[in-house]
């Protein structure tokens, strides 16, 4: 018999009322994705395994009381994409989440007792889920696709942060960041460091390979002693003459002809002025607790103002425009001399072993 369109809706829809869909509510607990386990997706269950790895048993009761004591947690290089199953984890303190394939980051608005958080070598681009983790004293975001810091503007507790290798252009939201002692925002697209003026605390500044030219802005940080600034745009270099904390400065492939504003950073040990339009080095001469010396691909002749470098342990001064090495005889505790490509009249090395000369 052929049913009417009618009646088989109605005998269809009679049918519904014997069938009542399963609704999974999302897991309050790490006991509750553990015992959802085996219908999890793929991704999700990865990370409840790498869970209960960490606490050393397969049982979701017992794992569950042990993780949720957890204050350290270290899940670096363990392919994990979906984080779900740690936003229960509240008493953490620190986690560890480096060198994984994480894309989304709210599961960690919860975990306000966080004061150490790394986030390195992930696919993040959305950092919203941070800003109430007001805890957080240090943060790694490195190699990752950021390109908005605006989220972290309230994070003040911070005194180290990395975004080392990010799409960043504006950091304007750091300005308010000045318990910040370490900054890393080396490989972005920055161009204007006005923001950085206020972070005085600051003992180390990574900025090498941005778009920099201006770098006023760096004259107030007194407490630097570590300052990277290397594959910029930069060619005056005044604003560093006030830095004299600093002991290492690397200024590697920039523009700089003039380098007074270098001669009372006598505290500097490493200095790195390769691939730079530098003629006169006469301002270094008083330099003389410098070890490591960079004055490679530059356009130097005069090298007598080196002389008084006595503590210079590696010195490099290939592809410039050098005929007399006699004033580098003084200069008895090198033990590394690279002269590659200059114009010497001689090939005699000046100090012992001779083998410490590289033509």
């Amino acid at each position: 018999m052929k049913l009417s369109p009618v009646v088989a809706i109605a005998i269809f829809s009679s049918t519904l009322g014997f069938y009542t869909p399963k609704v999974t509510a999302t897991p309050k607990t790490f006991k509750e994705w553990c015992e959802q386990k085996a219908s999890l997706p793929q991704e999700t269950k990865h990370t409840v395994e790498a869970l209960l790895n960490v606490a050393k048993t397969q049982n979701c009761n017992q794992a569950n009381q042990i993780l949720t004591k957890l204050i350290y947690l270290d899940l670096k290089k363990n392919k994990i994409s979906d984080i779900k199953p740690l936003s229960n984890l509240t008493n953490l303190a620190a986690l560890f989440l480096s060198r994984n394939q994480i894309n989304d980051i709210k599961p960690l608005s919860n975990l306000t007792n966080l004061t150490y958080l790394n986030l390195d070598h992930n696919q993040i681009n959305d950092i919203k889920p941070l800003s109430n983790l007001t805890n957080l004293t240090s943060l790694d975001l490195s190699r990752n696709q950021i390109n908005d810091i605006k989220p972290l503007s309230n994070l003040t507790n911070l005194t180290t942060l990395s975004f080392l290798r990010n799409q960043i252009n504006d950091i304007k939201a750091l300005s308010n960041l000045t318990n910040l002692t370490l900054l890393n925002l080396s490989v972005n697209q920055i161009n204007d460091i006005k923001a950085l003026s206020n972070l005085t605390n600051l003992t180390i500044l990574s900025l090498y390979q941005n778009q920099i030219n201006d770098i006023k802005a760096l004259s107030n940080l007194t407490s630097l002693t570590v300052l990277g600034l290397w594959g910029n745009q930069i060619n005056d270099i005044k604003p560093l003459s006030n830095l004299t904390n600093l002991t290492y400065l690397n200024l590697d492939q920039n523009q700089i002809n003039d380098i007074k504003p270098l001669s009372n950073l006598t505290n500097l040990t490493d200095l790195d002025l390769k691939e730079n339009q530098i003629s006169d080095i006469k301002p270094l001469s008083n330099l003389t607790n410098l070890t490591d010396l960079d004055l490679s691909e530059n356009q130097i002749s005069d090298i007598k103002p080196l002389s008084n470098l006595t503590n210079l342990t590696d010195l490099d001064l290939k592809e410039n425009q050098i005929s007399d090495i006699k004033p580098l005889s003084n200069l008895t505790n090198l033990t590394d001399l690279d002269l590659e490509e200059n114009l010497l009249i001689s090939k005699q090395c000046p100090l012992q072993p001779v083998s410490i000369c590289g033509f």
